[in-house]
């Protein structure tokens, strides 16, 4: 079980590193003077670049050494964090975002790809996957008390840090002879999973929208160590339920828990439009919002997973879908915010949550019987 350990350590380090800045982005580019639209047309670039990466990143990993490769993926997040905090206009942040949208293909590809050559994968997985949600259970509150009492420039630099810190063990204990099986899909309709594929969408784009949410606290009073708090507590709150949404799915049936997820994440969003926005009011309705999140995010994997054994081409189509809902979700929030203001967007996205429980009750073609 030692590589697991070593690349769950290495994932650890890299994305809490990351986890310590990312929730402030948005706020830092507001404070360079980007308005929200601006924001989201430049994080959009991270999904875009992601999506991308799916088609040629096995080919240049195959052809390279696996190990250089992974060890330049978290420099690539080094480089952004610090490009990042130098950066100071529209152009720059857009550009800091191409480094970022780089390195997460080549990262998430190569660290999955370790996972799938491991023996006792379910295992190996549980111990990744607690690594990963490990990153941001108090990530936010370190990052909102170093800008709080030291400014953005000590979160950003701790960052960087850490993530510098986790590439001498990469260097080390990351395989240099691992090939990733990247066969060409033939590519055929399929009713079954196309008609599932839109609630892949609908996913990766609600969970999306809370990009600017820090702007929105920020905009009604709530300070930076506050919002760490309330990113801290949507984080445990997703790692605990982890265990528990999917023994509900397991017991009400993948197709019962979309409905049920999707309409508590319409509430979420109703309640961020009509209840007081003080800091506790906000932290319910980010528990409310994770409760949902949660049940979403295991039943659409679940889901996915069933329809990926019947075809192939379920597994790459989930990840440009959900990835393709993220890209529409930064474009989204960002106009719609800064055309017509939060109270529309939350609006909106209370409509999408609705409408895709309604969806999920419709569709029954691969959920009915799971």
């Amino acid at each position: 079980m030692r590589p697991i350990i070593f690349i769950s350590l290495i994932f650890s380090l890299t994305l809490f590193g990351l986890n310590i800045a990312s929730t402030f982005f948005s706020l830092y580019m507001q404070q360079k003077g980007l308005d929200n639209s601006q924001i989201g047309v430049a994080a959009a670039i991270l999904p875009m670049f992601v999506i991308l990466g799916s088609f040629f990143v096995p080919r240049v990993i195959n052809t390279n050494n696996p190990r250089k490769i992974f060890s330049f993926a978290i420099f690539g997040y080094f480089i952004f964090l610090i490009f990042f905090f130098l950066s100071s206009n529209f152009l720059e942040f857009m550009a800091s975002y191409v480094i970022l949208g780089i390195a997460a293909a080549f990262f998430w590809i190569s660290g999955r790809n370790f996972i799938f050559h491991l023996k006792g994968i379910v295992k190996s997985s549980s111990y990744f996957y607690t690594a990963f949600l490990s990153t941001g259970v108090i990530a936010p509150y370190i990052g909102g008390a170093l800008i709080t009492y030291l400014g953005y420039y000590a979160t950003f630099f701790l960052g960087s840090l850490i993530i510098l810190s986790a590439i001498p063990i990469a260097l080390i204990f990351y395989p240099t002879k691992i090939r990733i099986k990247a066969k060409r899909i033939k590519f055929k309709i399929d009713r079954k999973l196309f008609s599932f594929l839109p609630l892949v969408l609908t996913a990766g784009l609600i969970g999306t929208l809370f990009f600017l949410f820090p702007v929105f606290l920020k905009e009604n009073g709530i300070n930076e160590l506050q919002i760490g708090i309330i990113a801290t507590v949507a984080s445990v709150t997703d790692a605990v339920l982890q265990i528990p949404s999917g023994k509900l799915i397991s017991r009400i049936t993948i197709n019962k828990s979309l409905v049920l997820g999707f309409l508590i994440l319409g509430l979420a969003f109703l309640m961020l439009e009509f209840l007081p926005k003080t800091f506790w009011q906000v932290i319910v309705d980010v528990l409310v919002w994770s409760i949902g999140g949660s049940v979403v995010g295991i039943a659409v994997f679940a889901a996915t997973g069933k329809i990926a054994q019947v075809k192939a081409i379920g597994a790459q189509m989930f990840e440009v879908f959900n990835n393709g809902g993220s890209l529409i979700g930064y474009f989204l929030s960002g106009f719609v915010s800064q055309i017509f203001g939060f109270n529309f967007l939350f609006i909106i996205a209370a409509v999408l949550g609705f409408s895709a429980a309604v969806y999920s009750d419709i569709y029954k073609k691969v959920t009915q019987h799971t």
